[in-house]
């Protein structure tokens, strides 16, 4: 029996499609008039030559074949007419493989921190059914007001995950505004949406909804420094680590996203922090809402799983449950004769656990107090209400905890964050050389029209942006014994007043000797 779906699907199609080329070697449009455009193998955009793609055209991918860019890809379509990669018709089970971005592609490129002014963009995109529907291969594009919905990474063991967006090696785009729903990866794969490695994506302002993998059901990060700012992450699910997020080896300014729904197995339902990877995650987390989130074992936590941390406060946490008991926090860190105090028994007082009675906010944490061996946390005081909505923010942090092979690169990342209306702000960046005072830093930020003004540098945030650098490099060298530390302090400052707008964030480093062992 027909049926009307069936029909209209059917009259709606044309009897013909257009064939893709196997290469484009010079400027080539897919229009409108030309959809559905059928990729029947790999198509290659070649380097000097830039494909552009009109609203609402329609993409057909046969089983293993791939777009691949090593030129420009303009795909700009609207919320009216976006434009679709999906299977070719017949093919719905036979997912085809990705859009790939390669190292010689042509780099999306911003003025006034992020307005996007030329450069490969992907925008009011769909892309489903695909392997892995973007691959990013040391490339930077603009992508932006996407949709990624039933993509499939059935990875094995030579392969990673994000079977929606895979951000491999060197790249480092903008990734806004994109919605990424029931994409998941293979049993062993990170990431079931989005998978970030050895990378710099600014990740902004994203919702994923009903995604799954074993390491981050909807995003794992590893070597990862720039932000995850402003996202939602709602009913993603893994079987092992992360129902939410995974953060390997990652230090990303974790900012005003939300976390509510996720669920997991055996660490962090919400966000896992890993617990035994080197170098150590040490996120800064402020800001975050992480509310009911369920793990299915006791093994774990069932909000924030953690065994580092550079900062956490002001975020608002409760009603996490693991194995049907509170457990909105849980410091795994095992380490306590390697690193000091400030390592394994940091302080995370200033976040709102639902309630100030001492008993349930003890009851929902784990730490040394539950489990021998354990760094012990300081949550007291905490506030007496959720934090205010999100803020302007700074942050500051490191690759490392701990710095001891002769010229290892020391990295400073910078995180300015602004989700409000544009404003002005005066950046008081300091450096501190074990316990001497501290000094100001001095040297240039590449922020867009930056003004030196003595010890401050005055900054104009635009409205809803985020801006992510790395001020200085310096190689570790042994220096005298008595230098056992150094610390970076930031914060900002009204422009008017000179009052702080929030507390100085810091990220301090441990040195050590040839030996690894501690000064």
């Amino acid at each position: 029996m027909w049926k009307p779906a069936l029909l209209t699907l059917l009259l709606a199609s044309p009897a013909w499609a257009t064939v893709a080329p196997l290469s484009i070697d010079e400027d080539a449009t897919w229009t409108l008039a030309d959809s559905p455009i059928e990729v029947e193998a790999s198509c290659r955009v070649y380097e000097g030559a830039t494909l552009t793609i009109e609203p609402g055209v329609q993409v057909w991918m046969h089983p293993d074949a791939s777009l691949r860019i090593s030129g420009e890809l303009i795909a700009r379509g609207t919320a009216d007419a976006p434009i679709v990669f999906t299977s070719a018709p017949g093919d719905e089970f036979a997912p085809w493989l990705s859009v790939l971005f390669e190292d010689s592609s042509v780099d999306a490129t911003f003025e006034a921190v992020d307005d996007y002014v030329a450069g490969s963009i992907v925008e009011h995109c769909t892309f489903e059914h695909a392997t892995r529907a973007l691959d990013l291969d040391g490339a930077s594009p603009y992508i932006t007001s996407n949709t990624f919905v039933d993509n499939d990474c059935d990875c094995d063991d030579t392969q990673v995950g994000g079977a929606a967006l895979h951000i491999g090696p060197d790249s480092a785009p903008r990734v806004r505004g994109n919605r990424f729903e029931n994409n998941s990866v293979g049993t062993i794969a990170w990431g079931g949406a989005v998978y970030a490695h050895s990378a710099a994506p600014i990740l902004q302002g994203n919702t994923f909804v009903g995604n799954s993998g074993p390491y981050g059901g909807a995003l794992c990060t590893s070597s990862h420094y720039a932000p995850i700012v402003g996202n939602t992450f709602t009913d993603n699910t893994t079987n092992w680590e992360g129902g939410g997020v995974s953060l390997y080896s990652s230090s990303p300014a974790f900012f005003d996203n939300t976390l509510t729904g996720n669920t997991g197995v055996l660490d962090g339902a919400a966000i896992h922090v890993c617990i035994d990877c080197f170098p150590h995650a040490t996120p800064l987390m402020m800001d975050n809402v992480v509310v009911d989130n369920i793990l299915s074992s006791e093994f774990g936590a069932a909000g924030v799983g953690a065994a580092y941390m550079r900062v956490f406060r002001d975020n608002d946490l409760h009603g996490n449950l693991a194995a049907d008991q509170p457990s909105d926090f849980g410091w795994f860190n095992e380490w306590l004769d390697l690193y000091r105090p400030w390592v394994t028994a940091p302080d995370i007082s200033r976040n709102w656990w639902g309630t100030t009675d001492a008993a349930a906010i003890e009851r929902a944490i784990h730490d040394g107090a539950d489990e021998e061996g354990l760094g012990v946390v300081t949550w007291d005081p905490p506030r007496d209400a959720p934090a205010a909505a999100s803020r302007t923010r700074v942050g500051v942090t490191t690759t490392r905890l701990h710095y001891h092979q002769e010229g290892l690169e020391m990295p400073l990342y910078v995180t300015l964050y602004n989700p409000g209306a544009e404003r002005a702000a005066d950046l008081l960046l300091l450096v501190q050389v074990g316990d001497a005072a501290p000094m100001p830093w001095l040297g240039a930020l590449d922020f867009p029209g930056a003004e030196r003004r003595g010890d401050l540098l005055r900054l104009t945030l635009p409205e809803d942006s985020v801006w992510f650098g790395v001020p200085l490099e310096p190689g570790y060298a042994p220096a005298d014994a008595s230098l056992d530390h150094l610390t970076w302090h930031a914060v900002l400052l009204d422009p008017d007043t000179g009052a702080a707008l929030d507390s100085a964030v810091s990220a301090r480093v441990d040195l050590f000797d040839d030996q690894g062992v501690q000064r």
